[in-house]
């Protein structure tokens, strides 16, 4: 029996030593996580922390996917490319 699309991509996204990262966290919870840090929460802020993760050199050899926050699916890294890219 031939696997569907979506069986082949969840099995990508659970392969070995591979996780997904849940970047998710929406503006009043990225702003309490920031708070306890004694940091602003401004969307320039928020948008230096996710390229932070984002282009971490090799990320792509440990994570499979990236759930995103409405926002971040909006912005860009530092050098123009959006960040669900």
């Amino acid at each position: 029996m031939e696997k569907t699309k979506l069986s082949k991509t969840a099995q990508q996204l659970v392969s070995l030593g591979k996780g997904i990262l849940a970047a998710d966290e929406s503006t009043p919870t990225i702003t309490k996580r920031f708070k306890s840090i004694n940091t602003g929460s401004t969307p320039e802020l928020r948008r230096a922390y996710r390229n932070i993760l984002f282009t971490t050199e090799g990320l792509e050899q440990y994570i499979s996917g990236v759930i995103m926050y409405d926002e971040t699916i909006k912005q860009k890294t530092f050098e123009g490319i959006p960040f669900p890219k």
